[in-house]
């Protein structure tokens, strides 16, 4: 095997993502690769770690994981390794933790408006029982009546 290709294995235990993961890059063709004499993906280092870097720095660049081709890769200790050409690592990680404050504080909204929906929908809730037993109660005085 070329030394400048992995397996999908060995590339998915680099960047600690599923090899799924990888095999999507490839599809995708975010990433460059062979195929051995027998057919297997040959996932080309330099590649993956370009494109591992790209993520990274796409990450510290937004401030916030907001993009969806971004979101699905949290960093791991070997993305923060392979990003650290470009930036110090000291930088990445306050980057880092600054992004994961934002996402805290935006969870801790989002968990808000979800009780505060919850609350208004059992209130509309308990709203369309009472009309529904009120029309029931009127409907049942009129058959009476009859």
């Amino acid at each position: 095997m070329n030394e400048s290709a992995v397996s999908v294995s060995n590339a998915a235990k680099m960047v600690a993502r599923p090899e799924s993961t990888i095999r999507d890059w490839v599809k995708k063709d975010l990433i460059k690769y062979n195929k051995d004499i027998k057919g297997r993906l040959l996932i080309d280092k330099t590649s993956l770690l370009q494109h591992v870097q790209h993520i990274a720095s796409s990450i510290v660049r937004t401030g916030a994981v907001l993009n969806p081709t971004v979101q699905d890769y949290p960093l791991s200790h070997s993305l923060l390794n392979a990003a650290a050409s470009d930036a110090s690592k000291e930088e990445l990680i306050q980057q880092l933790k600054e992004t994961l404050q934002l996402e805290r504080t935006r969870n801790e909204r989002l968990e808000q408006k979800n009780s505060d929906l919850q609350s208004e929908l059992l209130k509309i809730n308990k709203e369309m029982q009472a009309i529904l037993q009120k029309e029931t109660g009127l409907m049942g005085w009129i058959r009476s009546k009859k």
